[in-house]
């Protein structure tokens, strides 16, 4: 399953917002990954805001774990992980405790 998340979703004022820009060129992306707005692109020939979405990455959550391959030609994840899937079965994952939690 193909899922789009974008790395540097903004906060403001303890509500995400409805739009991602670039700090850099101020472009701005809606929550779909669609540019919406790219600051001083008028005026150049043949510019069209939809030849530049965000890149799509491919994300699979697996025994509380989550997955996140940023490549074009991702294999899937139940394919790569097969010689490994069962090997941990009998830890339990899903129950472990959450001993410490860092949000970097």
């Amino acid at each position: 399953m193909k899922t789009s998340w974008y790395l540097n979703l903004l906060r403001k004022n303890g509500f995400f917002s409805k739009t991602i820009q670039c700090k850099y060129h101020g472009w701005t992306y809606n929550l779909n990954g669609q540019l919406v707005g790219a600051l001083n692109m008028d005026s150049i020939d043949g510019f069209n805001k939809s030849d530049y979405p965000l890149n799509d990455i491919f994300i699979k959550e697996w025994e509380g774990f989550i997955f996140i391959c940023m490549s074009d030609k991702a294999e899937y994840f139940d394919i790569f992980y097969k010689p490994i899937k069962n090997k941990f079965n009998e830890w339990q994952l899903l129950e472990l405790d959450i001993v410490e939690k860092k949000i970097i």
